[in-house]
């Protein structure tokens, strides 16, 4: 019964298995250390039993809690048999991407909705979680080149298309590969880009490894325009010895030092920015890397 019950379900959803999604693979590291298996590995510690469901028909009454990190149509049907404080959400997308995530409905049926977004945050239904990003492995990349060996700017980013949504970020990065490609002092890396002048390949996984040639890096979230949604564009670019430009979140000052980064907005123009770039010496340089 759900009242005598020590099983916490997870459901992660999106087409990807839920075991997969969250038990650690052997002899991978780096994933074992990352949010899924970490969380697996803290429920097991707490005492509690752990069992994977793709969309919630399992569950009958043995649940204690369920974590979802998604909530389509049938699975918010399925989770109507079983008391909202018992069922929590992760939602890592933004709307462009979930919309179900932020609905009237969604709210019923889960206790708390983990959100990025602070003016969403009201402690009732949404609470606010950070972005993870896994540090285990990673670290400042040995070899870095001097200043005066370092390309200008680049950008690392697949090609997203997520349609009119006035708040994705992909288009404003289109106009800055448009704007920058023709200075001949910007490259280009990540998927659906082939064919563009700039281009030059797909970004490898060690991506510190590409930013620690360059003395900038273009660092766009995927949705932009309020506060609080800090995804994991920024943290590479800062541990590959790049100075980011940084355009997403609004209040990204309260959560990255703004000596750390180049706010896009104080540029009217990418031909602004790009003379900025340009025209930076070497000690101002370090002083945004210090």
């Amino acid at each position: 019964m759900i009242n005598g019950s020590n099983t916490v379900w997870l459901l992660y959803g999106n087409g990807v298995p839920s075991a997969s999604a969250f038990t650690p693979i052997p002899n991978d590291p780096i994933q074992s250390k990352s949010l899924g298996p970490r969380l697996f590995e803290e429920i097991q510690k707490a005492g509690f039993k752990v069992r994977f469901t793709q969309d919630a028909r399992e569950i009958g009454g043995d649940i204690f809690a369920l974590i979802s990190w998604d909530a389509n149509p049938a699975i918010l049907q399925n989770l109507a048999l079983y008391p909202k404080e018992r069922c929590f959400l992760v939602a890592f997308e933004p709307p462009m991407i979930c919309p179900a995530y932020y609905s009237e409905e969604t709210k019923k049926r889960f206790g708390k909705i983990f959100v990025w977004f602070d003016d969403l945050v009201d402690n009732i239904n949404f609470y606010k979680i950070h972005c993870p990003f896994n540090l285990w492995g990673r670290g400042i990349p040995q070899d870095l080149p001097s200043f005066s060996n370092k390309k200008l700017c680049c950008l690392m980013n697949g090609n997203k298309q997520w349609g009119n949504d006035p708040n994705e970020l992909n288009s404003e990065r289109i106009r800055a590969i448009h704007a920058l490609t023709p200075t001949g002092d910007f490259d280009l890396y990540g998927s659906g880009w082939q064919g563009i002048a700039s281009w030059k390949g797909i970004a490898p996984e060690d991506a510190s490894s590409v930013f620690k040639q360059y003395k900038f890096s273009i660092r766009y979230e995927n949705y932009g325009n309020r506060p609080g949604y800090v995804g994991d564009k920024i943290f590479p670019a800062l541990l590959g010895r790049t100075v980011p430009i940084y355009l997403g979140a609004t209040n990204i000052e309260e959560y990255i030092p703004k000596e750390c980064f180049i706010d896009k907005r104080e540029f009217s123009s990418y031909q602004d920015l790009y003379l900025f770039m340009k025209n930076m010496d070497e000690k101002r340089h370090e002083e945004y890397l210090a």
